[in-house]
């Protein structure tokens, strides 16, 4: 009996004994493919570019990946190339919304790319005409399926944006914010995004009060994630607020807890300007002046 002779990446098996290694060989190189949740496991806690050369890494395996995945992978892609390319990171996103557009079901990951391309919108333009009807459709698939309620809250506080400056929508944004607010507590979630979006729609419409209840809560949930950056623009929000309602002595205390966050942090090295530059509203507004200009 003749014996075929086999070659695999320049091993030669003989067929008569070794099937069981050439099945192996086969099977681990051509099945083997890596996953999404690998892929989002390797960008955790990557800069931008890093997690761009870790996506370009995985462009062959998605195609043996299902279409949801394969939509999220053009998200992802979408999302690290905001700050250095526009024009690419929506060309990405409008690949997974039309391939999650295709599903026959509603996904999550839909309704996430179409408020990621809102952004790309609304750094474009900042005209709500452009970013706020992938909102709004996001906002409307969420509404389908009791499935999402955290991504049904984030959609919800960002169509509220939609109506930011508009004092006659002020009720119709406020509705939504307050429903996030209910899922967010229902949840048991920690969303500092939503009371700092309800803070600044209150301030918006010069409820100030108010605008500094929702801007303390803001801080509060961020210190609960030890999120010392937003901790610090809580702080500089509420100073603001405090000045607004006339608390000179509100504001101050405020001011002691940005300058304590710079001293804390010295990583941060943009905290210490405004530190000052906050010192530098409350003199202001104290009418002195000299201190005005020695702290600016």
């Amino acid at each position: 009996m003749n014996f075929m002779i086999l070659k695999f990446n320049k091993i030669t098996v003989d067929s008569k004994h070794n099937y069981l290694l050439l099945f192996l060989l086969v099977f681990t190189s051509a099945v083997y493919t890596k996953t999404l949740p690998e892929l989002e496991k390797e960008l955790e806690s990557v800069g931008d570019k890093q997690a761009l050369t870790i996506l370009s890494n995985y462009k062959s395996d998605i195609e043996n990946w299902k279409k949801e995945d394969q939509g999220r992978y053009y998200t992802l892609m979408g999302l690290k190339l905001e700050n250095t390319d526009l024009d690419l990171s929506e060309q990405n996103y409008n690949k997974a919304i039309i391939m999650l557009e295709e599903l026959d079901f509603v996904s999550e990951n839909l309704i996430n790319a179409l408020i990621e391309r809102s952004y790309v919108y609304y750094l474009r333009t900042n005209d709500p005409k452009y970013y706020c009807p992938d909102r709004k459709k996001a906002l409307d698939l969420a509404r389908q399926t009791n499935d999402f309620q955290e991504t049904l809250a984030r959609a919800l506080v960002q169509y509220s944006f939609c109506f930011d400056g508009k004092q006659e929508k002020f009720p119709e944004a406020l509705k939504l914010l307050e429903e996030a607010i209910l899922i967010a507590e229902q949840q048991n979630l920690n969303q500092p995004l939503i009371y700092n979006a309800t803070a600044i729609l209150y301030r918006s419409n010069n409820i100030y009060k108010k605008s500094y209840e929702y801007f303390i809560k803001a801080y509060q949930s961020w210190e609960k994630e030890n999120d010392i950056q937003d901790m610090f623009n809580m702080q500089h929000s509420l100073l603001n607020i405090s000045l607004k309602m006339g608390d000179i002595e509100l504001a101050k205390e405020h001011e002691k807890i940005l300058f304590k966050l710079t001293a804390d942090n010295p990583e941060f090295s943009d905290f210490l300007f405004f530190s000052y530059f906050n010192a530098s509203m409350i003199s202001l507004q104290e009418n002195d002046f000299e201190k005005t200009i020695e702290n600016t």
